[in-house]
């Protein structure tokens, strides 16, 4: 059998929310109904462990607990909310930090919003792509600290 010399013309570079819509069943088994409470259950469970309190509504995530950072990462010079959505393995990071980046790319679209000190800081994305600059508004009485709503892509999911 000859063997396969790779060249740099031969290796493909995706950026990640491509290769997750690429190949989604690699990130959660399945693009069907159980794939997709794959997602919800590992989000409920990695904040659940965290002492939030969860709740998974059809297609809205409520979290009661610690909010998400908003700060400026320093090398990547995005906020901490976007690259918990935009980038997988973001280290030693917060509940949440491998699961929202897929459930994001997998959506047709996804807001999420974080209540800090009476603002609330939103995002909205689709198809794993930041749509408009962050939005900040006085808080609501009683936000929970994290929501998250989406819409799974039908492009992607046999629901």
């Amino acid at each position: 059998m000859e063997k396969k010399v790779y060249t740099a013309k031969d290796i493909e570079v995706r950026e990640l929310v491509e290769h997750i819509r690429l190949r989604p069943a690699m990130y959660v088994g399945s693009v069907d109904q159980k794939g997709l409470q794959f997602l919800l259950d590992s989000i409920r469970d990695e904040f659940l462990e965290a002492g939030s309190i969860v709740k998974i509504v059809d297609y809205e995530i409520e979290i009661q607990g610690q909010p998400l950072s908003v700060e400026m990462h320093p090398k990547a010079n995005k906020t901490i909310l976007e690259l918990l959505f935009t980038t997988l393995g973001t280290g030693k990071g917060p509940p949440g930090s491998w699961v929202f980046p897929i459930l994001n790319a997998l959506s047709e679209n996804l807001r999420v919003e974080t209540t800090h000190q009476d603002k609330t800081y939103q995002l909205s994305f689709s198809r794993g792509k930041l749509l408009e600059p962050m939005k900040i508004t006085p808080a609501m009485v009683d936000s929970p600290a994290i929501h998250v709503s989406f819409v799974p892509d039908p492009a992607i999911w046999k629901l």
